[in-house]
């Protein structure tokens, strides 16, 4: 794999606040990710997720990762939604996922 596989998710992971999904990872292996995790360039942060290693841990970084985790078919929703529509009293730290009734209980 080596230094073209390790750019290409350090540069995906900071456009989407330093969280990448192994499936998104098109060409690069599982064990290159493996790889990466030992040496301390990334860090667990959900099932098939990852964050790069000394981003900072910031709410857009969390609701990425549960994006992520959780799949296409779920979304930001009740008062983290309304924190990203700028709405007035609305919690500043608020994590909260809707996905479908098929995915619920799924873990993440």
């Amino acid at each position: 794999m080596g230094t073209r596989a390790t750019e290409l998710i350090t540069q995906l992971a900071a456009n989407q606040h330093g969280a990448v999904a192994i499936g998104q990872l098109e060409g690069v292996s599982r064990r290159w990710v493996d790889n990466l995790v030992r040496r301390g360039v990334l860090r667990r942060a959900a099932s098939g997720v990852y964050v790069l290693a000394g981003s900072p841990d910031t709410w857009s970084r969390r609701l990425t990762v549960g994006l992520l985790a959780l799949g296409a078919e779920s979304w930001v929703s009740h008062d983290a939604a309304a924190k990203l529509h700028k709405l007035d009293r609305a919690p500043a730290d608020a994590v909260e996922f809707t996905v479908p009734r098929a995915a619920r209980g799924r873990r993440g």
